[in-house]
């Protein structure tokens, strides 16, 4: 670590949602991710991650044949007509009245996608069983609107509580929604239309955690039985507690369900079970990539560590650990028990530590949300853990109720480049210092990101920065949560409360 200071790694980037009538405008910066991955063939969806004040206007040189650009959105569509597998570097180009950027984006053409985490929002912290179709939409509005997709969120996912019965045997008997969703087509496309990509659940089980049909039966209609319809005022919901429905079903539905998926557009399938075993998972792997469109394949919820290299090969995600909880302790463990995985993890393939739960959050079926139990420490120290993890970030909380430290922490692009990263190394651990815990993630520039995370009960008072490896000098090092470089008087006066991190990045080895 003494190595590691010779020279600043600036990452200047800054960024704010669009101003309203009478605000302070800001300057266009184009963020986060910059290296994108398609199928050969597949329909193409990406959004520049342009922040700024609006309007604005995006240009680009080198963009492949076959593609188109809004210029007033930023927003990437069609079919790159040579399918051969190469990277096209695209240079883009934002301007507004008061400022403009310019950066390359690499659109690699080849065998895998997601090639940085997957950053977006999930249904399930917040809605659980009162999902409809209205929370799918107005999630991705209410991302458009602060601002977020700027900052490259760009998954709006639902998950379980969505289903309803099955289709007619004409049809493949697939899995239809329930009442809540009277037009799922036109809600992806509407999520679509936005720049976004859109996330749907299932399971291979007969029936879901939450009491929703799976894609798998133990008869040939795909009738699980369960509630009588008086008795289970959730639409859709056929079963409450059952774990006799918690097992692949003698038959198999989900070749029909998935390409019903494709047909209506989703981008991401959450494929949710315990154990995620092997067989299960390369038929589903099949399915998914026999679509017409890339549909990134996501595990849930808990996969087993002898079988990460098979993961990898298989799906674009998979879940480590078991459901989050707004609880210092439960962050903590989900997040450290990520390092034994980081040399599976990498461009197209990710270790999943769950969710980010913030902001507003369900407090049971009927019942009014709540806030986050975590402190702001606690919740920038989660977000710290999982970008060091390079752990997808997804969101599960009521995107209209976002505050705005929430909304600072999301938009905050030196921090998230630490998550998407092109080289896609997690961080290794270091040494601890008393209560401070100590990581290091190279970065494909040759930069260092430098994680501190305080576990204990007590302000550390005075950092130790000698020990990091790190000298008073204002040359140095930048702070990327206070996005300035650091100079002699922060070394001076700095202390890390309990549970706060630092986020730092400097150039050197």
């Amino acid at each position: 670590m003494k190595r590691i200071i010779t020279a600043l790694a600036l990452v200047a980037l800054s960024a704010v949602a669009a101003s309203p009538a009478g605000a302070e405008q800001e300057p266009v910066r184009i963020n986060y991710p910059r290296i994108f991955g398609v199928r050969p063939g597949s329909p193409f969806l990406f959004r520049v991650p342009v922040s700024g004040s609006r309007p604005f206007t995006v240009t680009a040189t080198g963009l492949p044949g076959g593609l188109s650009l809004d210029p007033a959105t930023g927003i990437v569509r069609g079919v790159i007509a040579d399918l051969e597998k190469k990277t096209h570097t695209v240079t883009f180009s934002a301007q507004n009245p008061v400022g403009s950027s310019t950066q390359t984006i690499r659109f690699v053409v080849g065998e895998r996608i997601c090639l940085t985490p997957p950053m977006g929002w999930n249904s399930w912290y917040v809605w659980y069983h009162n999902l409809t179709e209205k929370h799918f939409r107005d999630a991705a509005t209410a991302f458009e609107r602060n601002g977020l997709a700027g900052h490259g969120w760009s998954y709006i996912s639902i998950d379980d509580c969505w289903q309803g019965g099955r289709a007619g045997p004409d049809k493949g008997r697939a899995l239809q929604p329930n009442t809540k969703f009277p037009d799922m087509k036109g809600a992806v496309d509407y999520v679509h239309s936005l720049g976004f990509k859109a996330g749907i659940y299932t399971t291979p089980w007969a029936g879901s955690y939450a009491g929703f049909c799976g894609g798998t039966c133990d008869n040939a209609e795909g009738n699980i039985g369960g509630l009588a319809p008086d008795k289970c005022p959730v639409p859709g919901r056929i079963y409450a507690g059952n774990d006799s429905v918690h097992h692949v079903g003698s038959h198999w539905f989900m070749e029909a369900d998935i390409q019903q998926m494709a047909d209506w557009g989703f981008d991401l399938v959450k494929v949710d079970w315990t154990p995620n075993d092997l067989p299960t998972t390369s038929r589903v792997s099949k399915i998914v990539r026999s679509q017409k469109r890339d549909m990134a394949l996501s595990l849930s919820n808990a996969a087993t560590f002898q079988d990460a290299a098979e993961y990898a090969k298989l799906a674009e995600l998979w879940r480590t650990t078991g459901d989050n909880m707004d609880a210092w302790g439960h962050i903590t463990g989900l997040g450290f028990a990520q390092l034994p995985w980081a040399p599976y993890a990498g461009p197209g393939h990710w270790n999943d530590s769950d969710m980010l739960i913030f902001g507003y959050l369900n407090n049971g079926v009927g019942a009014p949300l709540r806030h986050t139990n975590l402190t702001r420490d606690e919740q920038r120290s989660k977000f710290t853990i999982w970008c060091l993890n390079a752990s997808p970030l997804i969101l599960s909380s009521d995107p209209d109720q976002l505050d705005g430290f929430t909304l600072s922490m999301m938009s905050n692009d030196e921090v998230i480049a630490v998550d998407q990263d092109p080289l896609g190394k997690p961080a290794k651990e270091m040494p601890a210092l008393g209560a401070l815990r100590l990581f290091v993630k190279e970065m494909e520039d040759g930069s260092l990101v430098l994680g501190v995370i305080n576990m204990g009960e007590a302000c550390v008072e005075k950092i130790p920065w000698a020990k990091f490896g790190l000298a008073a000098d204002p040359r140095a090092v930048r702070d990327l949560w206070a996005n300035h470089d650091l100079v002699a008087a922060d070394y001076a006066l700095a202390a890390l409360p309990p549970h706060a991190s630092l986020l730092l990045r400097t150039m050197s080895r």
